[in-house]
């Protein structure tokens, strides 16, 4: 390619340029259908933190809006602290959509085996057993009380 100016170009070599030109954008068109079939990137959220600090001042702000409701201020906190919990909400499921799409792509290409996750949903499930039977046994002791501990001494009636 060499840069000339227009009034310089022949016929052919505009016709050329502009042949070539279109080829690019119609190969750049299908790179890009390309990349919007793979996920999500998860850089920008790599941890949901913005979501639930919004989520949390948001229901603070509610509480505190509902304290002040009769008046201005108090409709305009509660109007706003709704926007926070939407918004924070809508993060929320955001960062679950693309961690589920990340989480398939790679179960896709093979670098989850399903052996694994099969692994770990079962100790995921053992676990889970064994926190619910700590849990029976702090319920299910009796609670003893003082009555309980010393009965009253029985009396004997003389005939």
């Amino acid at each position: 390619m060499v840069a000339k100016k227009f009034r310089d170009c022949t016929l052919r070599e505009l016709q050329s340029a502009a042949k070539s030109r279109k080829q690019t954008r119609e190969g750049a068109g299908r790179v890009v259908q390309e990349s919007a079939k793979e996920p999500t990137p998860l850089s920008k959220q790599s941890l949901p933190v913005r979501a639930l600090a919004m989520l949390g001042i948001g229901f603070l702000g509610g509480f505190i809006g509902n304290l002040l409701l009769p008046s201005v201020p108090g409709l305009v906190i509660s109007v706003l602290s709704g926007a926070l919990v939407v918004i924070g909400t809508a993060m929320l499921v955001r960062y679950l959509v693309a961690v589920r799409e990340r989480f398939f792509a790679a179960l896709k290409a093979g670098e989850i085996k399903l052996r694994t996750v099969k692994e770990q949903g079962m100790e995921v499930l053992r676990n889970g057993r064994h926190f619910l039977a700590v849990l029976k046994e702090v319920h299910s002791q009796p609670k003893t009380t003082s009555s309980e501990k010393t009965p009253p001494p029985s009396e004997k009636k003389a005939a």
